[in-house]
């Protein structure tokens, strides 16, 4: 009986070794932030537009559920701007490839190049290829600002349009020219002027002049810029009041543009300034009518007996008005 007693009590001490280091404990799950910047989109994004965040997670465990098809794929919210932020939950140890889609207004208007999706991107993670990537960390993710890949070639993950400083403030500019319609792209240049502390003041001066997007929507009619100020100029709440200018001589004919500068701003190194038309001043034109001759050869249906005109067999031609 002692022996069975023994028996039975050292298999109860096993037992509860064994169990309490073989307990699994479940996956950990960790919130991951994504924040894109899409002054680089060469298309006419809006706060009401859509980005998407679509690719594959290796787990499949993300919340919302990350796919390639950019009906699912997660929504970005707009929080200012060119700015948009996508969040999810994800696995520690999951790895993720991505990349951003864009929408004029909803799914069916994607932006005009690669039908909104962004160029290729070297993440330098060897299983993303030419998307980007990341591997999920066991702490929560803020993640590097990601500028939209507008272009055919291939760039960094977190590149930036512009040179980066630690004494100077970058200030993205951009104006979309498509509703001058005296405008020459070929010897005229928008440029920037404006007052203190990118420029001066009471007398504005040039800013910076603008480049042509060349392969930007509506034949390049997008242009864009950066100017650098020191930081050392710039306090939290200063105003920054602006025109767009053809050569410095054709001015807007509206109120003067600002922006105030923040302490956001001055941590970051960079901010983008909205898009806008010249003037505000979007692209018109009357409505243009016309007749489209649609043409078929039938003989491979004729001869396989699928179509017969002398029975009256007819082709039409349907779709959305």
């Amino acid at each position: 009986m002692k022996n069975k007693f023994n028996f039975v009590f050292l298999s109860l001490i096993l037992v509860l070794i064994t169990g309490s280091s073989g307990v699994q404990t479940s996956a950990q799950t960790v919130n991951v932030t994504m924040t894109v910047n899409t002054s680089t989109c060469l298309d006419t994004l809006r706060p009401n537009s859509i980005v998407l965040l679509c690719g594959a997670s290796k787990l499949g465990t993300t919340v919302p559920k990350i796919t390639w098809d950019t009906l699912t794929g997660i929504r970005c919210t707009n929080i200012g701007g060119d700015y948009w932020q996508a969040k999810f939950q994800a696995t520690t140890g999951d790895e993720i490839q991505y990349k951003f889609v864009t929408y004029t207004s909803d799914l069916k208007h994607p932006t005009f190049h690669w039908m909104g999706w962004e160029g290729p991107i070297n993440s330098g993670i060897s299983f993303a290829g030419t998307n980007r990537g990341i591997v999920v960390s066991n702490t929560d993710m803020n993640l590097p600002m990601q500028y939209y890949n507008g272009w055919e070639s291939t760039l960094a993950q977190y590149w930036t349009p512009f040179r980066e400083n630690a004494d100077t403030l970058a200030v993205y500019f951009r104006v979309n020219m498509g509703g001058v319609s005296d405008f020459n792209p070929v010897s005229q240049t928008p440029e920037v002027w404006g007052s203190a502390p990118l420029g001066a003041s009471p007398t504005w001066v040039k800013v910076v002049s603008l480049t042509r997007e060349t392969n930007s929507v509506n034949k390049g009619s997008f242009w864009s810029g950066t100017a650098y100020v020191p930081k050392s100029l710039i306090t939290d709440g200063t105003v920054q009041s602006y025109k767009f200018t053809i050569n410095g001589s054709t001015w807007e004919n509206i109120a003067d543009r600002s922006f105030k500068f923040t302490t956001n701003m001055l941590s970051s190194g960079d901010t983008t300034i909205n898009w806008a038309y010249f003037g505000n001043k979007a692209p018109s034109g009357p409505a243009v009518t016309g007749n489209v001759n649609f043409r078929l050869k039938l003989d491979a249906l004729e001869k396989a007996g699928l179509f017969n005109r002398g029975l009256g067999d007819k082709i039409a031609v349907t779709g959305a008005k």
